[in-house]
């Protein structure tokens, strides 16, 4: 017999999109697999569009989040593995799409092979006055999984890697308190101790652009933003204490985005950064601690003057 795979989805207010996205799992090839969505508090239609998919396909179940759980799409994750039943996982989102040999190609992988779970290229695509147009196609080599991760040389979205259960069985899953950087922060986690990841270098995955953008909501909800990036990355840190590298380019990537605000002369969260970047920096070295100083001491004139950000820039690094 097949072995079930458990594709978990939640949702909130997609009613115009989850449809392409279940039309496209009741298209696979590989038959023997549950859907188990789970709707975030939707205040559209979805309630009468997943009525409809689950009468059409009773491999389909909507669930609702439970009031005790935090709002937010890691409660819906987390709850929905709760549910699930199959021997692999596959979290899935609810305005993407799936190659009809999505779940086939992948358990045939993990079927051969000894890897933990199973990704694959990824395609963009936008919807421009109802014509579908092809974005990027996101490669998956890499040399060292986390490093490349982090230096977004590879992306591994939430819904890319199919996993086998018994990996998850007990494992610590989605942080339900963190509003950015869920999936870099589960991933850093998982992939520091398992990195036995299988790769099948063809496009899968579907994934929509141009809707909702994350950098554009990053920008408009700049503070709680911050704060939330801020907090993913000190529990990467805390969670890969041992690896300088790794803590290296946390400290870089802030420090950039620090430079960034600076620009905009939004002093309140660049001393946020700044007092990250004192915290967790893992490297302690002399020629460190006076360039943190100096960087420390050019913000300071640079916040005073209310300019300087060109002049005082070569400050602005750290090795």
């Amino acid at each position: 017999m097949e072995s079930l795979i458990s594709i978990i989805i939640p949702t909130y207010n997609r009613a115009d999109l989850i449809g392409e996205t279940l039309e496209s799992l009741m298209a696979q090839t590989y038959l023997n697999w549950e859907c188990i969505v789970v709707d975030d508090g939707s205040t559209d239609y979805t309630a009468e569009l997943m009525f409809f998919y689950c009468k059409t396909d009773v491999r389909i179940k909507l669930f609702d989040r439970p009031k005790t759980k935090n709002k937010g799409a890691n409660a819906c994750r987390n709850f929905g593995f709760q549910l699930s039943n199959g021997e692999f996982v596959n979290w899935f989102d609810s305005d993407d799409i799936m190659h009809p040999e999505f779940l086939k190609k992948k358990i045939e992988v993990l079927h051969n092979k000894t890897g933990y779970c199973c990704i694959s290229e990824i395609q963009r695509f936008s919807v421009q006055n109802g014509i579908v147009r092809n974005g990027t196609l996101t490669p998956v080599k890499f040399k060292n999984l986390l490093e490349d991760l982090l230096l977004q040389k590879i992306a591994i979205p939430t819904h890319n890697p199919m996993w086998r259960k018994s990996l998850l069985n007990g494992f610590e899953l989605f942080d339900e308190e963190l509003q950015h950087s869920q999936d870099l922060e589960f991933h850093s986690r998982i992939f520091s101790e398992n990195d036995q990841v299988e790769v099948i270098e063809e496009a899968l995955l579907y994934v929509r652009t141009g809707h909702n953008s994350i950098s554009e909501d990053f920008k408009n909800h700049l503070p709680q933003s911050i704060d939330a990036y801020l907090e993913a990355r000190k529990k990467i840190v805390n969670n890969t204490r041992d690896k300088t590298d790794i803590n290296k380019i946390i400290i870089r990537q802030s420090l950039s985005l620090f430079r960034y605000l600076l620009c905009k002369k939004n002093y309140f969260q660049c001393e946020k950064i700044l007092s990250f970047i004192g915290n967790y920096s893992m490297n302690n070295s002399i020629k460190y601690r006076i360039a943190y100083l100096r960087l420390e001491l050019a913000y300071r004139i640079i916040k005073i003057l209310g300019k300087g950000e060109t002049k005082f820039k070569r400050f602005l690094y750290l090795p």
